[in-house]
């Protein structure tokens, strides 16, 4: 095991993590064939008078719906260029863009914090730190829990291929598959 853990044996985790792999490769298959299903799906439904209904299916009870509406997308750096200040008039926050752009519009956020914040845990030690709040008054305010989080990533190889053939999207290098452990949202 490259870079290994001494304390970890590797006889021990070998299998599971093969066995790991091989599900990830599965998953993948499995998310395609989901995919197609649910074209084919979709064109049974496009054609019906009825596109919504509740069924029975080997005995497990479900609701089927089809829809299909005109979705518009714009084009929002070209239209912040033509309309400049009236840009504001026509426009929303966008929740991946605040996540993007956090750090540099924070400051703007501020003074909604009461409404949209929530305590972070660095600025609670940077805040008692600086004497600006007191430990005393988390007092009973938060609760400890041990929350236990696994990373498995493949690693990189030079053919690009993630080292496992078939691996798909799953397999991609860089990308991590993270379990959420008991007690974890």
């Amino acid at each position: 095991m490259d870079g290994g853990n001494p304390g970890v044996a590797l006889t021990r985790i070998e299998p599971l993590l093969q066995r790991y792999l091989a599900i990830q490769v599965e998953q993948d298959r499995l998310q395609q064939e989901k995919a197609q299903l649910r074209d084919q799906l979709k064109a049974c439904l496009a054609g019906e008078e009825h596109r919504a209904f509740a069924a029975t299916i080997g005995g497990v009870p479900i609701r089927v719906s089809y829809s299909r509406r005109e979705e518009v997308r714009y084009d929002d750096d070209l239209l912040r260029e033509r309309l400049g200040p009236r840009y504001a008039d026509v426009a929303r926050p966008d929740l991946r863009r605040l996540r993007h752009h956090l750090e540099e519009i924070e400051p703007l956020l501020t003074p909604a914090l009461a409404v949209i914040g929530a305590v972070d845990r660095d600025r609670v030690r940077e805040a008692i730190a600086r004497g600006v709040v007191r430990a005393e008054e988390f007092r009973g305010a938060f609760r400890r829990q041990m929350v236990e989080r696994l990373a498995v990533s493949r690693k990189r190889v030079e053919d690009g291929t993630g080292g496992v053939p078939g691996a798909g999207t799953q397999g991609s290098p860089g990308q991590e598959d993270r379990g959420a452990g008991p007690g974890e949202r």
